[in-house]
């Protein structure tokens, strides 16, 4: 087996943590993020009815249970 040189090796682990960064710092927010995933939803059923795709957008009450643990509901959700 090849040895792989310490410079070698220090320029990959600074591309790794480099690319890493880049990844974690371009990731889009948690509304980017839901809607998203709600379309992914509603695209992964082409031609069904608009009545059902209609239900992969949350309403209020969903988004209050789909959220991160531990992070506080705004006054409006704690109400309901």
């Amino acid at each position: 087996m090849r040895r792989v040189s310490a410079t070698r090796q220090r320029l990959i682990g600074a591309a790794v943590v480099l690319a890493a960064a880049v990844g974690c710092a371009s990731f889009p927010d948690a509304e980017s993020t839901q809607a998203l995933g709600e379309r992914m939803v509603k695209d992964a059923y082409p031609g069904m009815p608009s009545t059902l795709t209609s239900r992969a957008v949350q309403d209020a009450g969903q988004k209050a249970c789909s959220r991160i643990a531990g992070e506080k509901l705004t006054a409006d959700e704690a109400a309901r």
